[in-house]
């Protein structure tokens, strides 16, 4: 019984011991062993005192000990290494944006991805826009992101210049060299624990204690595996540096050098040109854009076309109509009037037959009728 709790104390002491010597490393790392190997002193002095130093578990915690000094040692020094190594070999993460312009689109397109090749870089991501080509303009561009190796990264951009017309250029510089130096040693102390603690699960004699290693053991791998993904990261963005370029056709080139102040007469005529371009260029786009859209503007002129016919069709017949009706209304009025215009000359006529004007024949012969049937019979005259 007092040996395993002499062994849990060990092993306790053990885990103690590498997180100073964790600390040490850390501290190396920034500046300064002075602290480190004070530190270790002062882990070491308080072991020294146990009353069982006549047991066999004694010897054995105090080489565990002193193995773990001598790890602090030499993460000591690989962190004055490292930290020497960032004065010779720093971890810059570079980033640089483009936006150009180009008269060739297809052609400048081609040759950048040919030259990233050539350089041992690769796209990794391209979109590109093939718009209208029915107008002038900016009609067709293209977004990547390139990465090219860091130490030719100059020599790209250079090219790059040379073949098109560079608008913006940005440059962005990360140092991550402390980042990677401090997980780096973080990484290698946990790769000695991750030993250390395979040497003691071979010896346990416990499943208490097997179980407790091992689950410290999973924590530390996890831990390396997830700090090696992070490494690897940070030496692929430093190993290569990310290019975004913004390609874009034009016609005419922006003028991106610097000019003296113009005179009025330059001001002038340069703005006299212009409008000159821009009128060209405004006609050319619309008999463009007429001879593009002439099959639409056929078969919508067809259209038109028959509706008003229709409408021409249906607003003359409502108009006969209408011309019938009011013909039709005159001709009943003048029927009207005739027969009151009669009928007035024939009560002129019964009342004043002496005066009344000569009626043609057929009123005369309407009044004779009329004078006939009005005349007393025979018969009333007796009556």
């Amino acid at each position: 019984m007092k040996k395993r709790e002499l062994k849990g104390l060990a092993l306790s002491v053990f885990t103690a011991a590498l997180l100073l010597t964790g600390c040490g490393s850390s501290g190396a790392a920034t500046g300064g062993t002075k602290a480190m190997s004070n530190g270790m002193m002062e882990a070491a002095a308080p072991m020294e005192a146990p009353d069982y130093a006549t047991d066999d578990v004694y010897y054995g915690e105090e080489s565990a000990q002193m193995e773990s000094a001598e790890r602090a040692l030499d993460a000591d020094e690989a962190g004055e290494q490292a930290e020497s190594a960032q004065n010779t070999n720093r971890k810059l993460i570079r980033t640089v944006s483009l936006d150009v312009e180009t008269q060739e689109y297809e052609s400048l397109i081609a040759r950048i991805k040919d030259r990233v090749k050539a350089l041992n870089g690769y796209v990794e991501e391209s979109n590109e826009y093939n718009g209208s080509t029915y107008y002038s303009g900016q009609s067709r561009n293209a977004y990547m992101t390139l990465r090219i190796p860091a130490d030719r990264l100059d020599d790209f951009l250079s090219e790059v210049a040379e073949e098109s017309n560079i608008t913006r250029q940005s440059e962005n510089v990360t140092d991550v060299t402390l980042s990677y130096v401090d997980m780096e040693s973080h990484r290698n102390v946990l790769r000695a624990e991750e030993e250390r603690l395979t040497e003691m699960l071979a010896d346990t004699e416990t499943i208490e204690e097997m179980i407790y290693i091992e689950s410290r053991l999973s924590e530390v791998r996890y831990q390396i595996e997830s700090m090696e993904s992070q490494l690897r990261t940070y030496d692929n963005k430093v190993d290569y540096a990310t290019v975004t370029i913004n390609v874009t056709e034009v016609e005419v080139l922006t003028p991106v050098e610097p000019e003296q102040e113009p005179t009025t007469w330059q001001r002038l005529s340069g703005g006299f040109m212009e409008s000159l371009v821009n009128v060209g260029t405004g006609i050319r786009d619309f008999v463009v854009g007429v001879i593009i859209a002439l099959p639409y503007l056929v078969v919508w002129g067809l259209i038109i076309f028959v509706i008003v016919l229709i409408i021409r069709k249906i607003i003359k017949s409502r108009n006969a109509k209408k011309q019938k009706k009011q013909e039709a209304l005159m001709k009943q009025r003048e029927e009207q009037q005739r027969q009151w215009e009669e009928y007035q000359a024939k009560m002129r006529a019964v009342q004043n037959p002496q005066n009344a004007p000569a009626a043609p024949a057929k009123e005369a012969e309407v009044q004779t009728g009329a004078g006939q049937n009005t005349e007393p019979s025979g018969e009333d005259k007796k009556a």
